[in-house]
């Protein structure tokens, strides 16, 4: 009995370190974004509440990134398409300075802010993690790692939630 015992503590002790990992890389936090608040380029700290009343397309990257600078051009190919009237925001926690010089290098016609704190702050362990929200700040969607833009479904049921 001791020997089984002995036997499945370590496969336990995996499964749960495997699990736990899950949840932390894995999947997205959930996140308040009426309340969620970001410092602009003014270094201003406002408040990410929707007014527009469009869907909201917000990334957490990293200018180095390489998940992150693969999936840029595709959300700027999406913005052209089913998705022009969205707001895309694209937010950071490599500080200020950062953010502006990738913002002015990169061209892309998204809306940058910075965090106040790190991303380890908020939950989010891995990027990019992207959330899409409705008119109302509800969660649509939300996914760690790149999202499928090109994929006409998917884009059409998000317009359908909205």
């Amino acid at each position: 009995m001791v020997k089984k015992m002995f036997k499945i503590l370590p496969i336990l002790f995996v499964l749960l370190i495997t699990g736990y990992s899950y949840k932390k890389f894995r999947i997205a936090p959930k996140i308040s974004f009426p309340v969620f608040e970001v410092l602009n380029e003014k270094k201003e700290l406002i408040r990410l509440s929707n007014n527009s009343g469009k869907l909201r397309v917000i990334s957490f990257y990293a200018s180095w990134c390489p998940d992150c600078k693969r999936e840029f051009p595709k959300m700027v190919a999406a913005m052209k398409t089913s998705l022009s009237e969205a707001e895309f925001i694209a937010i950071t926690d490599e500080g200020l300075e950062k953010m502006i010089w990738f913002k002015d290098t990169s061209k892309y016609p998204f809306t940058f802010y910075s965090l106040p704190n790190s991303f380890d702050t908020y939950d989010i362990y891995a990027i990019p993690t992207t959330y899409i929200l409705n008119s109302k700040d509800e969660i649509l969607y939300s996914k760690v790692g790149e999202i499928e833009w090109e994929n006409e479904t998917f884009i059409n049921e998000l317009l359908q939630k909205n």
